[in-house]
């Protein structure tokens, strides 16, 4: 196993997941270290099942306050949150299906949700009961505005 420490640049990776393939997949995990957060994966559909490579710096993602996860509903929270887009990880972050603990004192990791979605245009994602919006509002500065889609669309658990 490979270290989990992140390497790729977000401007690296290009700016947007549609450009790659419309198919995506999602996972939301609790980030248990310093005051703790979500950590919001979002990678290729080709990045998960037979062939795929876990250890391919595939997934964009990024770090969501805490309070963009409804403990009530086990879902995201619908709302406008502010986001930090952080390094490139893993493909195996969108199937995590464990708690995992962090090398390097970086502390543990608590899957919430993971599913299937699509991905339209510039950071448009349905998944997981959701519509996420991600747009850029300041250097390193996002933010994701999450709303309820239709009963079954976008749905979909790995």
């Amino acid at each position: 196993m490979t270290s989990d420490e992140t390497t790729n640049s977000p401007a690296s990776r290009g700016a947007d997941l549609a450009a790659s393939a419309d198919a995506v997949r999602v996972a939301v995990v609790r980030h248990e270290v310093d005051d703790g957060h979500l950590d919001l994966f979002v990678g290729p559909a080709a990045a998960v099942g037979a062939g795929a490579d876990p250890d391919a710096r595939v997934v964009r993602s990024w770090r969501l306050p805490l309070a963009a996860w409804d403990a009530a509903s086990e879902g995201l929270a619908c709302g406008r949150f502010a986001a930090t887009e952080t390094e490139a990880h893993r493909a195996e972050y969108l199937t995590l299906a464990e708690p995992r603990e962090l090398s390097g004192g970086r502390g543990r990791v608590v899957p919430l949700a993971r599913g299937a979605g699509v991905a339209r245009g510039e950071l448009v994602v349905t998944a997981l009961g959701r519509e996420l919006r991600l747009a850029r509002s300041g250097v390193g500065a996002w933010a994701v505005e999450i709303t309820t889609v239709a009963e079954g669309a976008g749905k979909g658990q790995a």
